[in-house]
């Protein structure tokens, strides 16, 4: 099995910018992989889930959050 990277170098990036198969910080130590993004048309919110990147990919996807297009999430690089 591969040593998994709790603390990977990470930059902030505008919600905007963030696509499915990037890997983003939910919080310290949790890196989750970006497995679905949903635009509201109407507040132009983004609705993104994720898996934790220990996780299989058999396991249903939680909502990482709704966030505004500016917001800054924490993309590993």
């Amino acid at each position: 099995m591969n040593e998994l990277d709790f603390r990977p170098k990470t930059k902030g990036v505008p919600a905007r910018l963030i696509r499915v198969g990037q890997v983003v910080m939910e919080s310290y130590e949790h890196p989750c992989k970006v497995v679905e993004i949903n635009d509201n048309p109407v507040s132009k919110y983004r609705i993104i889930s994720a898996r934790y990147v220990w996780q299989r990919d058999s396991e249903p996807p939680w909502r990482l959050g709704t966030f505004h297009p500016e917001a800054l999430l924490e993309r590993a690089i």
